[in-house]
């Protein structure tokens, strides 16, 4: 071929290759599925609390008497039993609305390491309880400072949860311990931890992603001191969530979590401590998560 020959066709017309976008995860189904977790919430609790209400004869009318007969231990655990209902629900919608398989999209997956990696028995058993104890104790910590800040005393809603618990008997206290224990425990993780953290860390990162979740958590308790130990159980369990790429992990931490707090409610003779002890008591448990952490880091690296 000369020097005038014309260069083949496809040398002449051959383009670079353009690098094929990759699809982001979607945020807004984080946003719909919060939004309609708060709206079904409050018309489940308000259905609930109206039917209660009417069957015991409180008054619809009287706005005194119906908050006065929402704080009494009866109503408080079917509240409890219809949020948790709730969470529930929409998670499980958005994960078989998902086009990923459901398990996968609420992170009910075997836990890993960082680098996709199986744990080994002992290092699986060392990222469980770590998680476990982390939560324990922050929820610990942070429920003892707040009961030094408040003077010893424990808020409206923490109180009914304890009455709720100590007071039932047979089938009511068979309905509180397992909502609280286990219906909650479980439906807090697969929508806190499997719908929002999971799908948030995916698009913005684990800070944003663990931050966000633990904050939502947080206010879904509705009361200052039950939400401040939330926030930091949230935490907690989201880290242990993310370092082990299983929600199973926060599943395992928060029904032990709750479940030790039903039974030593149950079982503890209620009695006023010095506020001192609180002092003490929280500095131990801090010194006690920071181990907790450092072990559950180390265990996923």
């Amino acid at each position: 071929m000369s020097e005038l020959d014309p260069a083949p066709a496809s040398a002449a017309t051959a383009t670079p290759e353009v690098p094929e976008r990759v699809a982001r995860p979607r945020v807004l189904t984080v946003v719909l599925a919060v939004i309609a977790a708060t709206l079904l919430t409050v018309f489940v609790a308000t259905a609930v609390l109206m039917l209660l209400a009417t069957r015991s004869g409180v008054s619809l009318l009287d706005p005194a008497a119906l908050t006065t007969f929402s704080s009494s231990p009866a109503v408080v655990q079917w509240l409890l039993v219809a949020q948790s209902g709730v969470l529930l629900c929409v998670a499980l919608v958005v994960a078989l609305c998902s086009p990923e398989r459901a398990a996968p999209r609420l992170g009910l997956v075997r836990p890993a390491g960082a680098r996709g990696e199986s744990f080994t028995v002992a290092r699986l058993a060392a990222v469980m309880i770590a998680t476990t104890v982390a939560t324990w104790s922050v929820n610990c910590c942070v429920m003892s400072l707040a009961l030094l800040g408040s003077g010893g005393e424990r808020s409206t809603l923490l109180t009914a949860i304890d009455d709720a618990i100590r007071q039932s008997e047979g089938s009511d206290f068979l309905v509180v311990a397992l909502g609280v224990a286990l219906l909650a425990s479980v439906s807090e993780e697969l929508f806190f931890r499997g719908v929002v953290q999971r799908r948030l860390s995916a698009r913005f990162g684990p800070i944003l992603g663990v931050g966000v979740a633990s904050s939502l958590f947080a206010l879904a308790h509705f009361d200052w001191m039950h939400s401040s130990a939330a926030l930091a159980m949230g935490l907690a369990m989201g880290v242990g969530a993310h370092r082990s790429r299983s929600t199973w992990t926060g599943v395992l931490a928060h029904v032990t979590n709750n479940a030790a707090v039903v039974l030593i409610t149950r079982l503890a003779v209620p009695s006023p401590a010095a506020l001192s002890s609180h002092a003490i008591a929280a500095g131990v448990y801090c010194v006690l998560a920071i181990g907790a952490v450092a072990v559950l880091v180390r265990a996923t690296r």
